[in-house]
């Protein structure tokens, strides 16, 4: 009588590239599913005027002075949630709209229920105009909670390339007055200090208040 043959315990050839083919389109199928997914995201972001990038960027230190007089890194001020603004107090239109936007979105936000916290940061470009008593009365004025950061001049320029930002220093008149040229956009930096996107002008509250549930609430 013959002897049956025992089964081996392992797995034939065929059945290893079988199963390894298997998991290899498993996986990437989901990055497929992944990358259409930020794909979408993206998309319905740019559709409320938010430019989300593919991936977070690492801000260097640059020291910056709030307006009790502590000076540290940025990404050291403050915690959590942060969008950041720029302007200086001359600035005769749209410094003075923006910020009076981002009071009413800033109240707007707090009154909704189960959300992230948002910290409205302003930094200024006119360091030696805003003293920080000034600036902080005029910060005081728009909106009690928003925290306002100046610096050197040279700071102030490091950590605004940083953010997209261009302002140029027009020449004075015969009175020593100036204007300042810059650009208009709104940054946003996550808990972990990285700058993820921005907010391009000209701005939509309610779009903004949308973009940010997405991107905070998860929404």
């Amino acid at each position: 009588m013959s002897k049956a043959q025992s089964k081996s315990p392992f797995l034939s050839l065929p059945m290893i590239i079988i199963l390894v083919a298997f998991v290899i389109s498993m996986i990437v199928g989901v990055l497929m599913y992944s990358g259409q997914g930020n794909g979408q995201v993206r998309e319905r972001l740019e559709s409320l005027g938010f430019y989300l990038f593919a991936q977070p960027r690492v801000l260097s230190d640059v020291p910056l002075n709030n307006l009790n007089g502590e000076t540290k890194p940025f990404v050291d001020h403050l915690q959590g949630w942060r969008l950041v603004n720029f302007g200086y107090m001359f600035c005769p239109d749209v410094c003075p709209i923006n910020l009076a936007l981002l009071n009413t979105m800033k109240v707007e936000w707090e009154q909704q229920e189960a959300t992230a916290p948002l910290n409205v940061m302003h930094i200024t470009f006119d360091p030696e105009r805003d003293t920080p008593k000034l600036l902080g009365d005029y910060l005081d004025y728009m909106n009690p909670s928003f925290y306002g950061l100046t610096g050197e001049l040279a700071d102030i320029r490091r950590i605004t390339q940083q953010f997209n930002m261009v302002f140029i220093h027009e020449e004075p008149d015969e009175n020593g007055h100036y204007f300042i040229t810059h650009s208009d956009s709104m940054a946003l930096v996550n808990p972990e200090g990285q700058y993820v996107g921005l907010f391009k002008s000209p701005y939509n509250q309610e779009k903004m208040i949308q973009a940010l549930n997405i991107l905070l609430n998860n929404q």
